[in-house]
């Protein structure tokens, strides 16, 4: 997993791959990793997007690439069949 620290734009950005883990650990781990928080300490991510069904939609393309990005715990999660998981937090959303 690589991190970077706060930028002149204020956000916070974890990339990593998805593809070992599986979708749904590796977005948790980097939103928790991003926000600071505890995984215990996050929503249930069923509750914002139906990941059984992106799991499905990336693990299905075989020509291309399709990129899933949607808004979790203050961060931007995008997620690729390539495999790349990119969270980026906007510590705006926050104030």
């Amino acid at each position: 997993m690589t991190e970077t620290g706060p930028r002149d734009d204020e956000r916070t950005q974890v990339q990593r791959s998805w593809t070992e883990a599986g979708a749904v650990i590796a977005v948790t781990e980097a939103v928790a990793a991003v926000t600071g928080n505890d995984l215990t300490e996050l929503s249930p991510l069923h509750g914002h997007i139906e990941m059984d069904a992106v799991e499905r939609m990336l693990d299905g393309q075989r020509e291309g690439s399709v990129t899933v990005s949607f808004s979790y715990e203050s961060t931007t999660v995008s997620i690729a069949s390539d495999g790349e998981l990119f969270v980026t937090r906007n510590e705006r959303l926050d104030e």
